[in-house]
């Protein structure tokens, strides 16, 4: 996902003229703060998405008020008045969760990453919904964050064992990871541990992995727009580094992510 919104973001700075400096953090605070120390000083403006670790953001806002243009994109900040741009979170996992219920799952489960993110909160909230809208009674054992945002792979197995070891009137019988490293993991483990999808458990979660379709069972996925996503917040950014005034009003654009169906969750044949 982030190579191919950075693609998005190279491609439109370069038709612009401008130079683009990177930095990952590795979903740390520490490294973010370094990272927005250091750069504070060398660029003309900042695109971010927040870490997983990342609870506050005074960082941030110190240096908005300094007068750096800031777009957020993917995962935002609210508190700071600027551009942004993301994936419509909730409609993705609301159609993914109601894509389960419709292949008879009744016991359906949610990984996550780190419960401080937005954009994770969103997605368990459209889980929510299409369970509530079928009036299916949601238990809280199905529900697992991973507070290191899933990075290490530990962080997912953890959670996948915990979800194998609840009794098997109630192990779940569907399940919904919410971040591409999350969706990896999980279909890690269930072909470590010679679990069957979609038999044993039917597996859709957020991923921009390109091979999704070449593995087997194929995986299917809730597909964001990356490089889209990419190519507008650097727009955004391009029109306030352009621009002689701060704008009236700030936009939030909203990306629908793509519902791809493949053999990981296909339980009926259409």
């Amino acid at each position: 996902f982030c190579s191919q919104v950075v693609n998005g973001m190279e491609s439109a700075f370069y038709k612009a003229g401008y130079q683009v400096s990177i930095v990952q953090t590795s979903e740390s605070t520490d490294k973010e703060m370094k990272a927005i120390q250091y750069l504070s000083s060398r660029v003309d403006g900042l695109l971010v998405s927040i870490s997983s670790e990342t609870k506050s953001t005074e960082h941030l806002k110190d240096l908005y008020e300094k007068g750096m243009p800031i777009v957020f994109y993917d995962r935002i900040c609210r508190d700071i008045p600027t551009h942004m741009t993301l994936s419509d979170n909730y409609r993705g996992a609301y159609e993914a969760t109601r894509h389960l219920i419709g292949q008879g799952c009744r016991k359906i489960a949610f990984v996550g990453g780190a419960a401080t993110q937005p954009i994770v909160q969103e997605r368990r909230a459209g889980y929510l919904s299409a369970l509530e809208d079928e009036g299916i009674t949601v238990e809280e054992k199905w529900i697992h964050f991973l507070p290191k945002g899933g990075v290490h792979y530990v962080e997912t197995e953890v959670a996948m064992e915990r979800l194998f070891r609840l009794p098997k009137d109630r192990r779940p019988d569907g399940l919904l990871t919410a971040w591409d490293k999350v969706t990896a993991d999980a279909y890690k483990y269930l072909r470590r541990h010679d679990i069957r999808m979609p038999q044993e458990l039917a597996l859709i979660g957020f991923s921009n992995f390109p091979l999704t379709d070449f593995v087997s069972p194929s995986l299917s996925v809730v597909q964001q727009q990356s490089e889209k996503l990419g190519e507008v917040a650097a727009g955004q950014l391009l029109a306030l580094l352009q621009s002689k005034r701060k704008p009236l009003k700030y936009q939030t654009e909203v990306l629908m992510p793509e519902i791809i169906i493949r053999e990981s969750s296909l339980k009926l044949i259409p």
